[in-house]
């Protein structure tokens, strides 16, 4: 417990001191933790989440700070209304008197990923097998049909928290626990059905590659800017994973939404190996479990090459005083590259890194909010050896957009 006073207690009298502010003077019944007088103040500021204080009510708090200025009644902490705090008030009266023994606790629940996600919407899971491992040692439990589990004897140490049943799999991943002496420890964890594409991606030579970015793309207009996606980044064996996938059709491949960049300096690429979305395979993720291994094979990374570009005024004049900033991507807004805010240099100029011989659009903007003007929108195809770009700021926003082809975005 990292509280500095746990207790217990009734209010005995009740203030409004102002400003969304209540004091309080509580009679203490019993202390768990931290020495107290019989009356402690309470104060209530109505900020984070904290049980509302009422006269003539009891409570148990978890708080913290000096008793003489007055503690707080809110935080991030377990305290409640002692009729609902009969298994901490359990706890407490054996961690006061020294017969604690330390343990790990908690409840899984089941997380739809088709429906809206609340908590509402997830109930306990029963039969899953939570593990923990750490240096001292590996334990398990079951959960029970309320989804609660209880691992106690633990050795004093740190634990990673696993939770395991067929055909689910942990989402998000639970967090590790500590286990102190005379104390315990809560991890909850949250399963979805397993509907998940995994597999390797391997470059030219069959060797396995790393730092690919691996998306998932629903079917569809792959025109649309707005469309969503899921991803994930290849590891140094070349192992992706794209955990709880919706149910429905997909893309599978290599910068099918993105543009090439430093960080993915691939072609577009989509499953089981080809450039041509007419022979690309459709991957359908079903309502049930649905984990399948598929590989991916990656051309070889495409040269990245420098190039610059020229932002001026409608006169051919370097804009002084301002810091132009560009878009670089394939037309598409969320296809854009971060190029950073590079700052141009006195005759307007910007260098900036592609991908050799991919086929992109680029923009320029400087200003804020409605006195931003913007340029055109030029399509380049990236070359070492491609002349200097030019961009000239004469453009409203609503201009841009027309020229852009996005005034129904």
């Amino acid at each position: 417990m990292h509280a500095d006073f746990v207790f217990s207690g009734t209010v005995l009298e009740l203030a409004d001191a102002g400003n969304y502010r209540k004091t309080a003077v509580m009679r203490v019944t019993e202390k768990f933790k931290g020495q107290l007088p019989e009356t402690v103040r309470l104060f209530d500021d109505g900020m984070c989440d904290g049980p509302e204080l009422e006269s003539g009510r009891r409570y148990l708090f978890y708080t913290w700070g000096d008793p003489s200025h007055g503690l707080p009644s809110r935080g991030c902490s377990r305290s409640r209304f002692l009729e609902d705090a009969d298994e901490d008030i359990s706890y407490l009266r054996k961690y006061r008197d020294g017969n604690v023994t330390t343990a790990v606790s908690g409840t899984v629940l089941f997380r739809p990923t088709d429906t809206s996600d609340s908590d509402e919407s997830r109930t306990p899971m029963k039969d899953v097998v939570v593990r923990l491992s750490g240096e001292r040692g590996d334990f398990r439990a079951k959960t029970s049909s309320l989804g609660r589990y209880e691992i106690s004897d633990l050795p004093v140490g740190e634990y990673e928290v696993t939770a395991e049943l067929a055909g689910y799999q942990m989402n998000p991943p639970m967090e590790p626990v500590t286990v102190r002496r005379n104390s315990c420890a809560t991890a909850d964890g949250l399963l979805s059905v397993d509907r998940r594409i995994s597999g390797r991606v391997f470059d030219h030579l069959g060797a396995p590659a790393k730092d690919v970015r691996v998306e998932l793309v629903p079917t569809g207009d792959l025109s649309n800017a707005h469309r969503w996606f899921l991803s994930d980044t290849s590891d140094s064996g070349g192992h992706y994973s794209i955990n709880a996938v919706p149910s429905g059709e997909y893309w599978l491949g290599v910068n099918i939404s993105r543009v090439p960049r430093r960080d993915s300096p691939y072609g577009k690429r989509y499953y089981p190996g080809t450039a041509d979305i007419q022979e690309a395979v459709r991957i359908h993720v079903g309502v049930g479990v649905s984990a399948r291994n598929l590989d991916l094979m990656v051309e070889p990374p495409l040269a990245v090459v420098q190039m610059t570009v020229r932002i001026v005024d409608r006169d051919g004049k370097a804009l002084e005083g301002s810091r132009p900033k560009i878009r670089v991507g394939s037309g598409e807004r969320f296809s854009r590259i971060d190029v950073g805010e590079t700052e141009a240099d006195d005759k307007g100029r910007i260098q900036f890194e592609v991908c050799d011989g991919v086929r992109y659009s680029i923009w320029a903007f400087h200003g804020r909010g409605s006195d931003s003007k913007y340029s055109g929108q030029l399509e380049f195809t990236a070359a070492a050896t491609q002349e200097e770009l030019t961009l000239v700021i004469d453009k409203t926003l609503e201009e841009f957009e027309k020229l852009a082809g996005r005034e129904n975005r």
